[in-house]
């Protein structure tokens, strides 16, 4: 949980790779080698992933959790323009550090100010424990687990912290309830885990 160990994009830029059984990973984000895992939350580190979306060259990461792998660092990092940080599946690799196909810098985060921060918060820019993360490629929604909420960017985000634009769940973006005795309503939500994005015609 504490890396991404990418094999998908490796499928995806080889338009005749198949998967196998069995099969090795290409690389690692997150972590500086396949083995290490270790705690922080930096630009190139992740905590305790839940989540990944993927389009227009972006990889969307989920970098908190509710099974309580830690350290759940209460954002969610974006990596632009992935395919130049990542080798392409036919490169040679030399051995220049510990591990050459470890890789990624994120470029945006979401949910803190900075990519060291890791404060809950229950703001328009804050997150408490995100678990999912979707994208149709110009929107960007967050499941905001224990903030009982749902966050949507209407435009991919291009600066840390970043407010949302619309909330879903709550009346607001400074309540993070559930409904009176614990009844559900049309406008109410209880834990979202689960966001899908699809790009209207």
């Amino acid at each position: 949980m504490k890396r991404i160990i990418l094999v998908w994009l490796v499928a995806a830029a080889a338009s005749a790779a198949e998967f196998s059984t069995g099969q090795a990973a290409r690389l690692v984000i997150g972590q500086r080698t396949f083995t290490e895992q270790e705690e922080g939350a930096r630009q190139n580190l992740l905590g305790g992933v839940s989540g990944l979306a993927y389009a227009n060259e972006m990889l969307f990461v989920v970098d908190s959790n509710r099974v309580s792998a830690s350290p759940e660092n209460e954002r969610v990092l974006i990596f632009k323009n992935l395919s130049t940080q990542l080798p392409k599946p036919t490169d040679e690799l030399f051995d220049v550090s510990p591990c050459p196909i470890c890789v990624g810098n994120a470029d945006v985060v979401i949910g803190q100010p900075d990519f060291t921060s890791t404060s809950i918060a229950l703001t328009q820019s804050g997150l408490r424990t995100p678990t999912s993360v979707a994208t149709d490629g110009v929107k960007l929604v967050i499941a905001d687990t224990d903030n009982n909420r749902v966050l949507v960017w209407n435009r991919i985000p291009t600066n840390n912290g970043t407010p949302a634009d619309v909330v879903i769940g709550q009346s607001d973006f400074t309540h993070g309830s559930i409904p009176p005795n614990n009844t559900p309503n049309s406008k109410s939500m209880r834990g979202p885990q689960g966001v899908w994005a699809t790009h209207a015609s």
